[in-house]
């Protein structure tokens, strides 16, 4: 049984008709195929962005770059360009929020401002013109 709040509970948790699939896709967690060059993004990101420096921001970092890289990777299987869907982004934004809390790490960063400066540091790697949040 589904019981709508308001509209934005519904726009902002429609993701969710498909967490069989996102559960998938967490289930399956492989970044140890991130390219070395992800690898440094990760290290002077959370240098960059003030994130502490254990090494939970980092495995962050590389699990947000692997979750994108996956959902390109299917998008683009049906389309010319990659391309992340708006359910996508709000999938993201929640287990990027989740994950900051969970790891008590400053969860007052803003997932755009997040996604922004990952995107600053190789700019070829995520090149999806939709926004995470609104």
């Amino acid at each position: 049984m589904l019981i709508l709040l308001d509209i934005n509970f519904t726009i902002l948790y429609i993701f969710l008709r498909n967490a069989h699939y996102y559960w998938y896709l967490l289930k399956e967690f492989d970044t140890s195929n991130l390219k070395d060059q992800n690898e440094n993004v990760c290290g002077i990101f959370s240098n960059d962005i003030n994130l502490s420096e254990n090494s939970s921001s980092k495995e962050i970092c590389k699990k947000f770059m692997y979750i994108y890289d996956n959902l390109n990777k299917i998008h683009k299987k049906g389309a010319t360009e990659k391309t992340i869907t708006d359910e996508d982004c709000h999938f993201i934004n929640y287990w990027l929020n989740d994950n900051l809390k969970e790891n008590n790490i400053n969860s007052s960063i803003c997932v755009n401002n997040f996604y922004d400066k990952l995107k600053s540091k190789n700019e070829t790697f995520f090149s999806s013109s939709t926004k995470l949040e609104d």
